[in-house]
């Protein structure tokens, strides 16, 4: 990955972050569902929450936010049909695999003197 890739993939892993700590935090279904959208976009299969270690620490991935998804929309069907929508991993990423195509990246926030950003390593 150069470096202008990289500097993109951190643009939307940032924004990317920001829906999924939303939905998590307000326990909102939808936003929940728009994250995992974004997430089958990126090509990485998880993304290190915010203020996790580097390796071993709490990640989203989507096995995980469907479930959570599932959980924040009981008593409400139409949440449900679109989560169900949802459920299986699509046929691009299914047929290509994460590890072939995906980026062996783990991505986690780094604050310096002056700013914050996101490093993949």
């Amino acid at each position: 990955m150069d470096a202008k890739q990289e500097a993109e993939f951190a643009k939307k892993v940032e924004l990317f972050t920001q829906l999924a700590t939303y939905a998590e935090t307000n326990k909102d279904a939808i936003a929940m569902v728009s994250a995992i959208k974004m997430l089958d976009q990126l090509p990485f299969d998880g993304i290190v929450k915010p203020g996790q270690p580097e390796k071993g620490g709490d990640r989203f991935d989507r096995a995980t936010m469907v479930k959570q998804a599932k959980e924040y929309s009981v008593g409400d069907a139409e949440a449900l049909a679109v989560i169900t929508k949802f459920q299986d991993v699509p046929k691009k990423i299914a047929v290509r695999g994460y590890y072939y195509y995906h980026y062996v990246c783990y991505w986690y926030y780094v604050c310096g003197r002056y700013s914050c950003r996101w490093v993949c390593r």
